[in-house]
């Protein structure tokens, strides 16, 4: 098995947590039912804790690349309305 753990700071508890519960509901029901990949999202403080386990490491880089994506989706959104 292989692992990669994320710890991304964010100061703003309240998009801290829209962006957890985002990435909970992807946990809960991922796209990939398959069990190949195991991930856990959490907060300790002001930072976002994102744990991946996979069985291979091209698996393991497909996810961490998805769950990043997703981050930077949501926070790019957030940007482009907060400047209207």
């Amino acid at each position: 098995m292989h692992k990669v753990e994320l710890a991304i700071e964010i100061p703003e508890r309240k998009l801290l947590k829209s962006l957890y519960q985002s990435l909970q509901a992807e946990c809960k029901a991922p796209v990939d039912r398959s069990g190949r990949n195991i991930v856990t999202v959490r907060i300790v403080n002001k930072n976002l804790l994102i744990s991946i386990t996979s069985k291979n490491i091209s698996n393991l880089r497909a996810v961490t690349n998805t769950y990043l994506y997703l981050i930077y989706a949501a926070l790019s959104t957030l940007e482009a309305v907060n400047k209207y």
